[in-house]
């Protein structure tokens, strides 16, 4: 399954994940809201950074799909499943909605367990949130740091299911409540 990296230097909730194919390798910078998965960016990895450019690139492309959903989103409350207005109005802007596990050619078992990461992920922060702990907190109990536990609540696929497990159990999760989760 193909490793996916923050990219704060774009925006909130923005990543880059990193496809391979026969002779170079793309970057794909993708953001994650609420109700779709905005690729922001492909690009052809040249360099080990990012350039200037290609950020500025996704920055603007990411404005103009923040803009054109805000006038929709004016006009109608907001709902959590993306409305067929939004989706129109994003068409015509340019954007194209393609399922992420498509597009990322994800098998039914790689499907499953992006989502059971993020259930455990979610379900972590929400029970840390409700208990009024801070990363570094959990972290502490867990003997783990906090860029451990921002990890863990982001899902990252660099952190073991079994240390998931283990941060949503000593915040006194349990199994019956990740079924609840979904």
């Amino acid at each position: 399954m193909p490793h996916s990296r923050p990219m704060l230097s774009i925006g909130p909730r923005c990543h880059e994940i990193r496809v391979r194919d026969e002779s170079r390798i793309w970057r794909v910078v993708y953001r994650l809201d609420p109700d779709a998965i905005v690729i922001a960016g492909v690009f052809s990895k040249t360099t080990r950074a990012t350039s200037k450019h290609d950020i500025d690139d996704c920055r603007n492309r990411l404005k103009v799909y923040d803009e054109a959903s805000r006038s929709v989103a004016e006009s109608r409350e907001r709902k959590r499943a993306m409305n067929k207005e939004k989706r129109r109005a994003l068409e015509a802007a340019g954007f194209v909605f393609e399922d992420a596990e498509d597009f990322l050619e994800l098998t039914a078992e790689e499907r499953q367990l992006v989502e059971l990461r993020l259930i455990v992920s979610r379900a972590i922060r929400t029970r840390r949130e409700q208990q009024n702990l801070t990363q570094e907190q959990l972290a502490r109990k867990l003997k783990s740091s906090q860029s451990r536990v921002a990890k863990m609540e982001a899902g990252a696929a660099d952190v073991s299911l079994d240390l998931l497990f283990r941060g949503f159990f000593a915040l006194g999760g349990t199994v019956k409540d990740l079924r609840l989760a979904r």
